[in-house]
């Protein structure tokens, strides 16, 4: 995944030297509604049904909401040729996933998952993926960042759109309300 979107973003580059405007965003961990059994809106599916485990790891996380709207707006701006990073805030995974909990009024994930752990874990589910022919539910890399610190800006944009993200938390309560407004009609 990783690779190929670095190569899209390079053909995108190449086509700016010659002569096509572009605008590149790149969003943190996008939040929205839908998707339930994949991407972040597993995160809302496995909370509501009692996920049991978190990390300490810090990423940039925003709004799909937030990602289409800017995005537009760049589109409709004079900015050419620039990229952008698209966060609301960086967050811990524990405190979106307790958010999430909070929001459903489940119980809180309780057991802290360490890098050991994800490294144990993306291997077996490797192993189980060549036997079974299943698709491994963890990738090496998705089990590093877990763990990882990473913090992101989104200074650059707010200053070229002078716009403002809303806060994962408000991200999180609509997400929570979708995600109980499909799930339990």
């Amino acid at each position: 995944y990783a690779i190929t979107k670095y190569g899209a973003e390079m053909e995108i580059w190449r086509a700016s030297q010659e002569g096509v405007d572009v605008v590149v965003v790149n969003p943190g961990v996008i939040l929205g509604s839908g998707f339930w059994d994949s991407g972040s809106g597993r995160l809302f599916s496995q909370i509501f049904n009692g996920f049991q485990y978190y990390s300490e790891g810090i990423t940039g996380f925003v709004g799909v909401k937030d990602v289409v709207s800017m995005m537009i707006q760049l589109m409709k701006s004079s900015v050419k040729n620039e990229r952008f990073v698209l966060i609301s805030e960086n967050k811990s995974f524990r405190d979106v996933l307790f958010s999430i909990a909070d929001v459903f009024d489940k119980k809180r994930p309780f057991k802290k998952v360490k890098q050991w752990h994800t490294s144990l874990f993306w291997r077996w589910e490797w192993l189980m993926s060549k036997l079974s022919f299943h698709k491994p539910r963890m990738s090496k890399h998705s089990a590093k960042s877990l763990n990882n610190k990473t913090y992101y800006s989104s200074d650059k944009v707010k200053k070229a759109l002078d716009l403002h993200f809303e806060s994962v938390d408000n991200t999180i309560q609509e997400v929570a309300q979708d995600f109980l407004k499909e799930n339990q009609s």
